[in-house]
């Protein structure tokens, strides 16, 4: 009995290891997907005020 509860108690405590990493894996890849996404904002309103400074400098 008490080595059947040592195994189980085990098998718990790697469960709870494995679903750490996994939840900190998840947290790491949502950050770099909103990292990227505020980029690609960034990029976006530089490129439109890009074009609008162009289309005013063409129209003097």
């Amino acid at each position: 009995m008490s080595e059947w509860l040592n195994e189980w108690w085990e098998e718990q405590d790697a469960d709870h290891a494995w679903q750490q990493q996994h939840q900190l894996e998840q947290q790491k890849q949502q950050e770099e997907r909103q990292r990227i996404k505020n980029i690609l904002l960034a990029s976006g309103c530089m490129f439109i005020f890009f074009l609008l400074s162009f289309a005013y400098y063409i129209k003097i």
